[in-house]
């Protein structure tokens, strides 16, 4: 898909607007009267960090002369490891500024010897811990510093990819710390694939398209392994959209930024990035919907041949979401229940056509009936494929706002399946920082060529 620029410049107005959005109550509310739906009032977010105690036993440390960065050794760590992960960090952080164009990590003062962003190693597992300090009580919005604890102890993730992580993390906060965990461990693993140009994990991308029906992004059912591989999705937008500058990954990071009130207890995440792209989309066909769509409907080509954009980076037929049901040609006429689909979540019907009778073009037709709740708003894609699961011809519905959709759709002959997607948009108004109820079902109704609807 070729590069939009038209999102970028609202990107920009979106984050002018919300720089220039003034402290108190006023922050609260918008300043321009666009039209749309008005954002809360109540300020709903991520906690106000607080500076936590730093480890105190470390034998010697390391400060870069050329990045803002020092490793710190605790007892166990063997200096050769201190000098790789300091080369690393400083590659990492190079590429940050001159490629990426992203933001050093805050400087957090005196803390740990001094501003760098500080990286402290052990010996013991336990993975990658990132700490945000408080905001910098100075900084026209919510910057923060932030400092971490690597394990260098062998296990299931590489030391180059801990390190990617703590530094993608503090990246992020230097950009705007009122991001929710949940959408910070999205955004920092596809800020860490963007500083080292690896895979995301297959752990992550499993866990992931596992549960298609669940929210993308939420601190509900997902657990962090799911969080990160929605990160599938801001990669999606970041390969369709991004220019050379990479002006939309900035513009994730920072476009939301504020300036919460100092007496508050929550750091002030209105707009929210889903907010953001809402706005940035706008004008795109479709709009955000239908690039939610597009991305739920292309998760079942994760991993295959058939991804247009490689996003797992290998290939294995594993990590492609399943669907909810498989049909038969056989099957038909049928009537078959979505189960719970919770916002931004999607379920998908599969139909084989493989067996299905030889007929000159045109003349093979199958109607389709959706029911939804009608409480949401929803959006179906009809994706025919062929035998390797390529997209051959599609069809889209617009946004359902009753909870009913139905069409009849031709020239089928072509196509091994035909797979119906569902996404649940609740009231387009996502907030990751809420958790969602899953309240959303629904049920898809298919028959042949002249066949009537079922009788329920």
């Amino acid at each position: 898909m070729p590069t939009s620029h038209r999102p970028l410049v609202a990107l920009a107005l979106a984050a002018t607007m919300s720089v220039l959005c003034p402290p108190g109550a006023e922050a609260q509310r918008r300043v321009v009267n666009t039209g749309d739906a008005p954002w809360p009032d109540a300020m709903v977010g991520p906690a106000v960090p607080y500076e936590r105690a730093r480890p105190g036993a470390t034998v010697g440390v390391l400060r870069s002369a050329r990045a803002p960065v020092a490793v710190h050794l605790l007892p166990g760590v063997s200096s050769e490891t201190a000098e790789r992960v300091l080369r690393l960090a400083e590659r990492l952080l190079d590429r940050a500024a001159f490629s990426l164009h992203l933001e050093a990590p805050a400087p957090d003062g005196a803390l740990g010897g001094g501003p760098e962003f500080d990286l402290y190693l052990r010996p013991d597992p336990g993975g990658t811990e990132v700490f945000v300090g408080p905001c910098e009580l100075s900084a026209l919005w919510d910057r923060a510093p932030a400092w971490a604890l690597v394990s260098t102890a062998p296990g299931p993730v590489s030391l180059e990819a801990q390190v990617a992580d703590a530094v993608a993390r503090a990246v992020i906060a230097s950009h705007n710390a009122d991001h929710t965990p949940s959408l910070v461990d999205a955004l920092a693993s596809t800020v860490a694939r963007q500083l080292t140009l690896a895979p995301p994990r297959y752990e992550d991308v499993l866990d992931f398209t596992s549960h298609p029906e669940r929210s993308m992004v939420t601190g509900g059912h997902r657990g962090r392994g799911e969080n990160r591989g929605a990160s599938l999705f801001f990669d999606a937008l970041l390969r369709r959209h991004d220019d050379a500058r990479h002006t939309l990954l900035g513009g994730l990071l920072s476009g939301t930024a504020q300036k919460t009130p100092a007496t508050a207890t929550t750091l002030f995440d209105e707009p929210d990035t889903f907010d953001l792209l809402q706005r940035v989309f706008r004008d795109e066909p479709g709009g955000f919907a239908e690039a939610m769509l597009n991305f739920g409907a292309g998760l079942r080509t994760v991993g295959t041949a058939a991804d247009p954009e490689d996003l797992a980076g290998v290939r294995s037929a594993g990590l492609a979401a399943p669907p909810t049901q498989r049909l038969g040609w056989a099957s038909l006429p049928s009537w078959s229940p979505l189960g719970v689909i919770e916002n931004t979540g999607v379920a998908r019907l599969s139909l084989d056509l493989s067996e299905a009778p030889n007929a000159v073009d045109g003349a093979l037709t199958v109607a389709v009936w959706v029911h939804l709740a009608p409480w949401y708003r929803w959006q179906v894609a009809l994706d025919r494929t062929d035998g390797q699961g390529r997209t051959i011809g599609s069809v889209r519905s617009p946004v359902i706002t009753d909870g009913q959709f139905s069409t009849e759709l031709t020239g089928l002959e072509r196509a091994r399946t035909l797979e119906i997607t569902v996404i649940n948009l609740g009231a387009l108004d996502f907030d990751p920082d809420v958790p969602v109820p899953a309240r959303g079902f629904g049920a898809v109704h298919l028959a042949r060529s002249g066949e009537g609807p079922m009788v329920r």
